[in-house]
């Protein structure tokens, strides 16, 4: 059976680093492998995972990698570990406020 065009999601997995660098270095391989699944110009959504951080969306868009998100959990984890790892995360206003303003930058990263 045929899959009709954008029912699948292609997850582009680069080297997982468990939150490593915020450089081109740790995500170049998650773009790399986007660009080679997107040169088989698969009717796919393509999702770049693996070493991503907030310099992913601009390298590649740098290198004309076309994808339709970005899995920045580990990476995302570490950057506000401080903040969400306190006992009074969810009662102080300025911490969550604090966590919530790195968090939303990140995002706006990825949104380039």
């Amino acid at each position: 059976e045929v899959r009709k065009p954008y029912t699948t999601i292609i997850q582009a997995d680069g080297s997982p680093m468990s939150g490593g660098c915020d450089d081109y270095k740790t995500t170049l391989q998650a773009v790399a492998t986007a660009e080679i699944v997107q040169n088989q110009n698969y009717e796919a959504f393509l999702l770049l995972s693996g070493g991503t951080n907030s310099k992913t969306a601009e390298l590649a868009q740098m290198c004309k990698v076309n994808y339709n998100g970005i899995s920045i959990g580990s990476f995302a984890r570490k950057i506000v570990k401080e903040y969400i790892e306190r006992d009074d995360f969810l009662e102080n206003k300025e911490t969550f406020n604090k966590a919530l303003e790195i968090a939303k930058k990140l995002v706006e990263d990825c949104l380039i």
